[in-house]
């Protein structure tokens, strides 16, 4: 859980963010610049709903289901 925000594959195929500091702002050509994301990376709004998701995904496949009452919580076997 330690690098799980970095972890997640983004669930659109094209997403851009600006150049941070360190990193040229603009193109040979004068364009300017920008970086394609792959992945998820910390503070991007996407993050914690696709972790979320995956995890869900990952613990119903174990036999795990939801609670009704509440959608964060899931249990296994009876009562």
């Amino acid at each position: 859980m330690k690098n799980a925000f970095i972890q997640q594959n983004i669930d659109i195929e094209h997403l851009y963010m600006a150049c941070p500091d360190g990193f040229e702002k603009f193109l040979p050509n004068g364009q300017p610049a920008a970086l394609h994301l792959k992945r998820s990376i910390y503070g991007l709004r996407q993050s914690s709903r696709l972790l979320a998701e995956r995890l869900s995904k990952y613990l119903k496949k174990l036999g795990f289901r939801k609670l009704v009452s509440d959608k964060g919580i899931f249990i296994k076997g009876e009562g």
